[in-house]
C-alpha cells in the first residue's frame, strides 16, 4: 500500500532545525515509495493557519501526520478529530 504522509510545521525560513527534519521525514517517505505531504505557516506564529492546515491534512485522507505545533493546546481538537479517523499523529 503507498500511504500519504502528512507534515505540519512551522516556517521553514526561519527554523533550520525544522526545516532539516522535514527534509529528513521526505526523502525516507518519498525514498520508499510513499507521498509526503508538508504544510507550513507563512510566520513562526499563525497558529490560525495551523490549524486549518491540520483540518486540510485529515480531510485529504492521509494515513499519519507529524506535528511540530505553534501552539499545543491550540492543535487538541484537530488532534482528537485525527484520533477519531484512526490517523496517527507524531509530535516533533
Amino acid at each position: 500500500k503507498k500511504y500519504k504522509i502528512g507534515f505540519s510545521a512551522k516556517t521553514l525560513t526561519n527554523e533550520p532545525f525544522v526545516a532539516y527534519i522535514a527534509e529528513g521525514v521526505k526523502n525516507k517517505v518519498e525514498g520508499m515509495g510513499h507521498e509526503f505531504v508538508l504544510m507550513t505557516t507563512s510566520t513562526s506564529s499563525d497558529v490560525a493557519q495551523q490549524v486549518s492546515q491540520m483540518e486540510d491534512l485529515i480531510n485529504s485522507g492521509v494515513d499519519a501526520i507529524i506535528l511540530n505545533p505553534l501552539d499545543s493546546q491550540a492543535v487538541v481538537a484537530s488532534m482528537e478529530k485525527a484520533k477519531a479517523k484512526g490517523i496517527p499523529i507524531v509530535l516533533v
